[in-house]
């Protein structure tokens, strides 16, 4: 199975900038800054990995959420999700 990928590039100021895409290639977020060194880029990467496991949705529209939304993301609501798809195509997980 293919995985998302962050992708480290120079921008023509001579920034650094990270990429994340999808395991499709679309890319899904970018890092929005430019970074004077390829180390202070990594480390910004590695803040993302980091914090996006337990990261919780905060929606400040006033809007009700999809019915079924999970407040919070992470391992658990990802482990939860995989084994509801597994059980949906007759595997044991």
């Amino acid at each position: 199975m293919a995985k998302a990928t962050f992708e480290i590039s120079k921008d023509a100021g001579g920034e650094y900038r990270w990429l994340l895409r999808a395991p499709s290639g679309e890319p899904i977020v970018d890092s929005n800054e430019g970074y004077a060194s390829h180390r202070d880029c990594g480390k910004g990467v590695a803040l993302v990995i980091k914090y996006s496991k337990s990261a919780k949705i905060e929606d400040l529209t006033g809007d009700a959420p999809a019915k079924g939304a999970k407040k919070k993301a992470g391992k658990k609501a990802g482990k939860k999700a995989g084994k509801k798809a597994a059980k949906k195509a007759g595997k044991k997980k």
